[in-house]
């Protein structure tokens, strides 16, 4: 296992957070019209539920495809 490179890393990171913040607030804008499910409007389960453990996950397998180079 090679040392981690702290420039990707950092790069990655922000990477992430552009992203998380652009689907985050994509939702409202894009799904205001959509319907409700489960007694909230459907963008607020696509921008603060699935978006953030998305995200993670993304997160999880890159740092663990990093490890593996």
């Amino acid at each position: 296992m090679h040392g981690i490179n702290p420039t990707k890393l950092a790069l990655g990171a922000i990477a992430l957070t552009l992203g998380y913040v652009v689907v985050w607030l994509a939702g409202p804008l894009l799904l205001a019209d959509a319907p409700m499910w489960l007694g909230l409007p459907l963008w607020f389960w696509l921008s603060c539920i699935v978006a953030p453990i998305a995200f993670c996950l993304i997160a999880a397998y890159w740092l663990r495809e990093r490890g593996n180079d």
